[in-house]
């Protein structure tokens, strides 16, 4: 296939039919030997620019880039360690887990600390979490511990947005396991537009917003735009005070609705939520 600017596959749109070696490298990622076999995408949820190869993009269109899902596809690491790259007050380390990268991120400032380290990633169910040591020699220790230190008794460690490879301090929070269970729930993310609870109806062409609490799902109607289902989905956040979206980098890209229409997405979600 002939690649060319403007083509999209699932999530990606093609911006160049080729790549160069800085692609590669301004994203703390080694140069492949086979440099013909990629294109420079952009990520259509997040915005991001990267490479990607070919025969991805035609066998398997990606639904979202390594930073929307922090999981990489057919890279390797720049060093046999770890690789980082530290941009603003994040720093951002590459790991290798299973012929994949899957990528997590700290505050820049425990960088110096935790470069130190030897990461590894432990996949739970469908979760990534980053580790260092070994459990056979009793030295295993979890990223998040070490970034808040170890939960008090009957508390947990919970990352707020659900994405257990966003190790920042501010995304971390002791809580108790029920509590962690139910941000689990609500923290689903398993569809191509990048907002945990929201999904498009293909065949009605409308955008659904879900959310689960208590063991009590709500239901509302679906929404013409993605807009009015993201600010639906934040009322109900804000209301069981589960503000996920607040972490989401997407949540201001669609937070663009007029004052008015938003409080009318909010008188409804409210009432459908006391109503039940």
């Amino acid at each position: 296939m002939i690649f060319s600017e403007g083509m999209v596959f699932g999530g990606r749109t093609v911006l160049r039919a080729n790549c160069e070696e800085n692609d590669f490298l301004s994203i703390g990622i080694r140069v492949p030997n086979r440099i013909d076999k990629y294109v420079l995408g952009k990520c259509n949820n997040c915005g991001r620019v990267l490479p990607t190869r070919k025969a991805d993009l035609i066998k398997h269109p990606p639904k979202r880039c390594m930073y929307c899902s922090n999981i990489g596809n057919h890279f390797s690491v720049e060093t046999s360690r770890n690789s980082w790259n530290v941009v603003g007050d994040t720093a951002y380390c590459n790991v290798e887990y299973s012929g994949v990268i899957v990528q997590f991120f700290v505050d820049s400032d425990m960088y110096e600390e935790l470069s130190s380290y030897i990461w590894r990633i432990s996949k739970k169910k469908t979760k990534y979490y980053v580790t260092t040591g070994s459990g056979h020699k009793g030295t295993l220790k979890y990223l998040h511990n070490i970034v808040v230190g170890d939960a008090p008794e009957g508390l947990e460690v919970d990352h707020i947005d659900g994405n257990s490879l966003n190790n920042k301090k501010s995304n971390l929070r002791f809580i108790s396991h029920i509590e962690n269970i139910h941000n689990i729930r609500a923290n689903r993310i398993d569809n191509q537009i990048g907002i945990r609870g929201i999904s498009f109806d293909s065949k009605k062409k409308l955008f659904v917003v879900d959310l689960s609490f208590n063991n009590h799902r709500y239901y509302v109607k679906p929404w013409k735009t993605l807009e009015q289902a993201v600010w639906c989905r934040h009322i109900f956040e804000d209301y069981f005070n589960l503000p996920m979206l607040n972490y989401n980098p997407l949540f201001e890209q669609y937070n663009t609705l007029q004052d008015k229409e938003k409080e009318e997405i909010k008188n409804y979600t409210l009432s459908k939520i006391l109503g039940n």
